[in-house]
Formats: C-alpha cells, sequence, structure tokens
C-alpha cells in the first residue's frame, strides 16, 4: 500500500467496524481489533422501556424499567411494573422482547 488508506482487505471488512463504539483509546493511524470495539449501548440502567412478550397465539406490551445497559441483541433484565423481574433481547428501536 503505497499511500495511507485502508487496503483492499480493510475495505472489505469495514461493516465489523462501522456503528461501534470504541472501548479504549486508540492513536490515529492504529490498527483496530475487534476486542477493543463493541455495539452502541441502546438501553440505559434506569431507562423506561416497552416490553413486548410474545409466544405461541399471544403479544401483549407493558412498560418496566432496565435493570443494566444494553446494546441490541443483548439480554438485560426487566423490572416491570408488577416488581416482577423478566429478561428479554433489546431490539434496534430501544423496545426488549421477551419470548415464551
Amino acid at each position: 500500500m503505497g499511500r495511507r488508506g485502508i487496503c483492499a482487505e480493510q475495505n472489505s471488512q469495514r461493516f465489523l467496524v462501522v456503528g461501534k463504539v470504541l472501548t479504549v483509546g486508540v492513536v490515529a493511524g492504529y490498527p483496530l481489533r475487534q476486542d477493543m470495539l463493541r455495539a452502541p449501548i441502546v438501553v440505559r440502567q434506569g431507562q423506561s422501556v416497552r416490553v413486548i412478550a410474545q409466544g405461541q397465539g399471544f403479544r401483549v406490551s407493558s412498560e418496566g424499567k432496565a435493570m443494566s445497559n444494553a446494546a441490541v441483541g443483548q439480554q438485560v433484565q426487566i423490572k416491570a411494573q408488577n416488581g416482577q423481574t423478566v429478561s428479554g433481547v433489546v431490539r434496534a428501536d430501544g423496545t426488549v422482547e421477551v419470548q415464551y
């Protein structure tokens, strides 16, 4: 690679980096590794979230409070309005999906 920039191999792997957040400080020009990146937090601890519970033949939604931070696709525990704790998966729109 004669000039500064992204080589063909790196260019084909941009999707591994786009939309991610660095977990450590990095100096310009330093190569990135996957362990230096994470998905952005979508749900924050204490945030009110919509919980969608669904199973065979039913789908209901409710509100709850997130008990921890979580990114899309991660499990998060939610404290429901009735005090019950449920676990679900965070979706891109910030809702939490519980499967039964």
